[in-house]
């Protein structure tokens, strides 16, 4: 998934009304202000209330695959392009909730949201530094690659690294 193509899908869903956040490796280098490494895909984070504006845009896009009511999925196009959609319940106090497999909630606090970074010289939104922190280092081991974007996370934003990631 390179950062052109990243660019053009944020910009086919604003355009569409839709609010995306990006999290992952991408939204880590946004958040670092470039790409740092290649990445396999890119992962979305949505609105419940979006999802079938994004399933019709993405698919207008050739990305082909069911968006969950919540949850996630990825959606492929023919050149094998992937897109990991997060489908989240917004709630009032500006938090939103993520419903895991297991139906567990994981939630993203307000300001968790307001993370912002830039692919190509193009501002996106981004799930903070924090909340990407957390993400990237909860429930599961991180390979070299990932284990070096979470050391860059928090060199740049001063957000700890959980000793655990860091071997």
């Amino acid at each position: 998934m390179d950062a052109a193509r990243v660019v053009h899908l944020v910009a086919m869903l604003a355009a569409a009304g839709v609010t995306v956040w990006l999290i992952g490796g991408w939204a880590i280098d946004a958040l670092l202000g470039g790409q740092r490494r290649t990445h396999d895909d890119l992962d979305l984070l949505i609105a419940d209330r979006d999802a079938d504006t994004v399933a019709r845009v993405l698919a207008g896009a050739g990305y082909l695959g069911e968006l969950p009511p919540v949850g996630a999925t990825y959606l492929v196009d023919a050149e094998g392009h992937q897109i990991d959609v997060h489908v989240v319940t917004m709630q009032a106090d500006g938090s939103a909730l993520y419903w895991m497999e297991d139906g567990e909630a994981w939630t993203y606090p307000g300001d968790a949201l307001d993370g912002r970074g830039r692919v190509l010289g193009h501002s996106v939104r981004c799930v903070s530094a924090d909340a990407m922190m957390r993400d990237h280092t909860t429930g599961y081991a991180l390979d070299a690659a990932h284990q070096a974007d979470v050391k860059a996370l928090g060199a740049a934003f001063g957000v700890p690294v959980p000793p655990h990631q860091t071997r």
